[in-house]
C-alpha cells in the first residue's frame, strides 16, 4: 500500500500482533472442538459420533484444554477486536468506492468547496441509467435561500432529476466520483420528501406522512443545519385547493427561512405564483407530439412548463376525455 490511510489500516491489523494469525489460532481451536462429533438423534440424548475422541478426552481432558485456550484467546484479544473490526470495515468501504470509480472511468471527482450552499454540475446524469439511455443536464444552485422549482408534464423526468441531484451529491460527499463532466459542491445534509407512504398499522395516512416530513424539514432548518431539500409533489394526498394553498405557503415559509433546495410539481399556477413573488427560480421538462408519438427530451430548460400531456395519456388509456 502507498496510501497513508491504507498504511494506517494495515498497521491497525498488526497492533499489537497480527490479527490474521490470531484469527487462525481461534480457527484451529474451534476445529479441534469439531473433532468431538456431537450430534442429537430426534431430540434424544446427546450422542458422539467420534468415540475415539471420547476415550482420549476421558484420559487427557481435551474439552477442558480447549475451553482454557478459548478463554486465554479472549483475554489476549478482547481489547483489540474493536480496532481490528473497524479497520476491516473501513477497508471494505474504501474498496467499494475504489471499485465504483474503476467501473466508471468516465465519472469525475468533484471539488468540495468551503463556499456555503453551492451546487454546480455540468452534464449531470443519473449513475444508474445506462450511458446509451442517459440524458445529462447542467444545473447550479447558489446561495442560502435559493430555491429551484421544476415543473413538467407527466413522465418528463422531474422526479428522476431530483434523484439525480441527490444521489450525485451523496456520492460527492462520500468521496466517490460523480456522473458529470465537472462538479462543485459544498458540504450539505440532504433532506428528501419524495415517496412518502401511508401506514395502516400506525394509522398514518399518506398526507399525514407528508406533514411529518415537512415538520422534520422545518425543524432541521430552524436548528441552523446546512440542508439541501428535495421535495416531490407536495401535499399530493389532499384536495387541489388545499394543496395549492399549502404548497405556496410552504414555499414562502422556506424562502423566509433562507432554505436551500429543489421542488418538483405539476402545479403550474403554483410555479407562476412563486415566480411572481420572486421566491423561486423556475425550470421545466417538456414533451412534444410528433407523428402521433409523445417525445420526451429530458432536457432541463428555463421557465415554467409550456406543454400538457395528461389528457393525451388518458385518451390513450381509453378514457373519453371531455
Amino acid at each position: 500500500f502507498a496510501s497513508k490511510i491504507l498504511e494506517k489500516l494495515r498497521a491497525n491489523l498488526h497492533h499489537p500482533h497480527s490479527a490474521a494469525s490470531e484469527i487462525n489460532s481461534l480457527r484451529r481451536i474451534l476445529e479441534f472442538f469439531q473433532l468431538r462429533g456431537i450430534y442429537k438423534l430426534s431430540g434424544a440424548k446427546t450422542e458422539f459420533s467420534n468415540f475415539f475422541y471420547v476415550i482420549l478426552n476421558a484420559v487427557w481432558l481435551f474439552d477442558i484444554h480447549c475451553i482454557l485456550n478459548i478463554e486465554k484467546w479472549k483475554t489476549r484479544n478482547r481489547s483489540h477486536l474493536p480496532l481490528w473490526s473497524s479497520a476491516i470495515s473501513e477497508f471494505e468501504v474504501l474498496n467499494s468506492l475504489a471499485g465504483f470509480a474503476y467501473a466508471n472511468p468516465e465519472f469525475i471527482f468533484p471539488a468540495i468547496t468551503e463556499d456555503p450552499y453551492t451546487i454546480r454540475f455540468q452534464t449531470l446524469g443519473h449513475p444508474l441509467i445506462s450511458l446509451k439511455s442517459r440524458v445529462s443536464n447542467d444545473f447550479e444552485l447558489n446561495g442560502q435561500g435559493a430555491i429551484a422549482m421544476v415543473t413538467g408534464s407527466n413522465m418528463a423526468g422531474k422526479s428522476t432529476f431530483l434523484r439525480t441531484v441527490g444521489v450525485n451529491l451523496v456520492l460527492a460527499l462520500t468521496g466517490a466520483p460523480i456522473c458529470a463532466s465537472s462538479g462543485k459542491v459544498s458540504v450539505l445534509n440532504i433532506f428528501t420528501s419524495m415517496r412518502t407512504q401511508d401506514n395502516l398499522e400506525a394509522g398514518v395516512s399518506s398526507f399525514r406522512a407528508e406533514l411529518k416530513r415537512v415538520e422534520q424539514l422545518l425543524s432541521s432548518i430552524a436548528d441552523g443545519q446546512p440542508i439541501l431539500f428535495l421535495l416531490d409533489e407536495m401535499f399530493k394526498g389532499t384536495n387541489s385547493e388545499d394543496r395549492h394553498k399549502g404548497g405556496f405557503s410552504l414555499i414562502k415559509q422556506l424562502s423566509e427561512l433562507n432554505a436551500f433546495g429543489i421542488i418538483a410539481t405539476h402545479d403550474l399556477e403554483l410555479a407562476r405564483l412563486s415566480n411572481a413573488h420572486d421566491i423561486a427560480t423556475n425550470y421545466s421538462f417538456n414533451s412534444q407530439m410528433q407523428n402521433g408519438e409523445m417525445i420526451f427530451s429530458y432536457k432541463l430548460t428555463d421557465g415554467v412548463c409550456s406543454d400538457f400531456n395528461a389528457s393525451e395519456l388518458m385518451r390513450r388509456s381509453g378514457i373519453k376525455v371531455i
